[in-house]
């Protein structure tokens, strides 16, 4: 079995871990492909913490990189079969 890494970045609302809603998500495989997705449907501005709006915000793409919760879903899963991951990435090894 090879290993394979895959690194994970993410961008929430707030780091207060009862109000903190998903922003962004990126998964990245060093010299291979990657994923990248911008949340349209589960937060809004008046979510955020004055650094996110300052500082992460303007950065954000939306009109390329927005996609609703269900879209971003799929087009995860998609990227994770690609990998070589099934429907049994997510159970244990036998």
């Amino acid at each position: 079995m090879t290993t394979r890494r895959i690194y994970l970045d993410t961008e929430f609302t707030t780091l207060n871990r009862y109000r903190a809603q998903l922003i962004s998500l990126a998964l990245v495989v060093p010299e291979g492909p990657e994923f990248y997705v911008e949340l349209t449907d589960t937060w809004s501005p008046a979510d955020c913490s004055p650094f996110v709006l300052d500082t992460v915000l303007p950065l954000l793409d939306p009109a390329r990189h927005g996609r609703t919760t269900d879209q971003a879903r799929g087009g995860l899963l998609a990227f994770l079969q690609d990998l070589g991951f099934g429907e049994q990435w997510n159970q244990k090894p036998t």
